[in-house]
């Protein structure tokens, strides 16, 4: 979607929303842009667009009192519009899949909300790809349900560690290799947490 070294995403941390939206205001003009791409935690917001801006804002947050700002290292300006590209060329690949009735809800990130509807599935999906992953939020709708455990899957614990920082009553255990699997598996390994 965005040739290599165009595009940039960075962590600010410390700073809240409106402060970071105010940041990608600033930078944003002449066809490029920077906007908030991961609302993860209180005081902790990425932002994506094109590299200058984004840059540009990393200097503004650090001069506005962010307690940390990092250029990420990825392959993309995810989350943001400069990802329509990405976003047309998945509407085909989306629309083609057969979706079945769901026996459980999922939150989808995109708005923060349980969907239950097969037919919001695509929809939400392709909305994901150039907006904001509304990940505190969600986790919000978890822990307001009950919840007390999760899973993280995947490599490394980054989403257990927002999850510590904001909602303390959800335990999460990482699932990230087959020591980890059994380890879940065991009986009482959620008590164990």
């Amino acid at each position: 979607a965005v040739p290599p070294g165009q595009g940039a995403m960075a962590a600010l941390i410390g700073l809240e929303l409106q402060q970071v939206q105010e940041i990608c205001a600033e930078v944003t003009g002449d066809g490029k842009l920077a906007v908030p791409a991961n609302l993860n935690a209180p005081g902790q917001v990425v932002i994506a667009g094109h590299a200058a801006p984004v840059r540009r804002a990393l200097e503004i947050a650090k001069e506005r009192g962010a307690s940390m700002s990092v250029e990420l290292k990825v392959s993309a300006p995810f989350h943001c519009p400069l990802m329509q590209p990405a976003r047309d060329g998945m509407k085909p690949v989306l629309r083609a899949l057969k979706i079945g009735e769901f026996k459980f809800g999922v939150i989808a990130n995109v708005t923060a909300e349980v969907n239950r509807d097969p037919a919001r599935v695509v929809p939400l999906l392709l909305e994901q790809i150039t907006s904001p992953v509304r990940w505190e939020e969600s986790m919000g709708v978890v822990a307001r349900t009950g919840i007390t455990d999760a899973i993280e899957f995947g490599c490394g614990r980054v989403l257990m560690g927002l999850m510590r920082r904001t909602y303390r009553t959800i335990r999460v255990r990482p699932l990230e290799d087959l020591a980890s699997l059994k380890a879940a598996s065991e009986p009482g390994a959620a008590a164990k947490a």
